[in-house]
């Protein structure tokens, strides 16, 4: 199922290369050396467990993936499900029908009765009717790439799904004619439907995206507004003699 608010207590999966782990290790040696018992590091159960004031936990897997979670339990059960000690995705057919997750992915999440909890626009509510989803974003041949799977229970509910996510696409492209990076990015979007499934892949340049980024951050720290006069310089300037007209000889 699909849960929000403060209590959700979902598991976070992150591949890591090598290099990346050897750095997140680095600093987690730093914080234990502070030993102020805000940062603590056990070995439970065969797993590694770094705990942030009790509040925050992570475990790091032996192929590669590092697990987050706010629940320590919720980690142990994601770790022996990776590890094949319990019951997974595979011996069941609630997502059986998504399409196989391409390599290079960085994030995934699949979730059913996540509907309800979304602020779906009043012009896209068909996509309440969906059953389930899967997303999946990740790195490839120099792109960033992101995949939408929604499944729904019959042909006419992915049909309506369908005719709205294309509707979608094609405003987006009409009334942003003049934005090169976003047709850019409207031309990579392919839909394609299955019998209970219907897919939305797109793609942008890292490059690109990169150099996006970096222009939004400067803009951001870029001054809005004119600095305001201090007291001092408006009591100054309200001083100032105006000058009298007429007094030239």
């Amino acid at each position: 199922g699909f849960e929000t608010g403060p209590n959700f207590s979902g598991v976070l999966l992150l591949r890591a290369e090598p290099e990346t782990r050897k750095i997140l290790e680095g600093l987690a040696a730093g914080l234990l050396l502070k030993d102020d018992g805000s940062f603590t590091k056990t070995n439970e159960e065969g797993n590694v467990f770094y705990s942030l004031k009790d509040e925050a936990f992570a475990s790091p897997q032996d192929n590669g993936l590092i697990l987050f979670s706010k629940s320590k339990p919720m980690i142990k059960q994601a770790a022996a499900v990776l590890a094949g000690k319990s019951k997974n995705l595979r011996r069941s057919k609630a997502f059986a029908d998504f399409p196989p997750v391409p390599d290079g992915f960085i994030f995934l999440a699949v979730a059913e009765g996540f509907q309800d909890n979304l602020p779906i626009p009043a012009e896209a509510k068909v996509l309440k009717k969906a059953d389930g989803a899967q997303v999946v974003l990740g790195e490839s041949t120099g792109n960033v790439f992101v995949n939408i799977a929604l499944k729904a229970k019959d042909s006419e509910v992915l049909k309506q799904i369908q005719q709205v996510v294309e509707g979608m696409i094609a405003l987006a492209s009409l009334s942003q004619s003049e934005n090169k990076e976003l047709q850019q990015l409207v031309h990579s979007i392919k839909v394609v439907a299955s019998e209970k499934v219907i897919c939305v892949a797109a793609a942008y340049p890292v490059d690109s995206l990169i150099t996006r980024a970096c222009l939004m951050i400067a803009e951001k720290q870029k001054p809005h507004h004119a600095p305001k006069a201090t007291s001092a310089e408006k009591a100054e300037e309200t001083e100032k003699p105006e000058p009298s007209a007429g007094n030239d000889k």
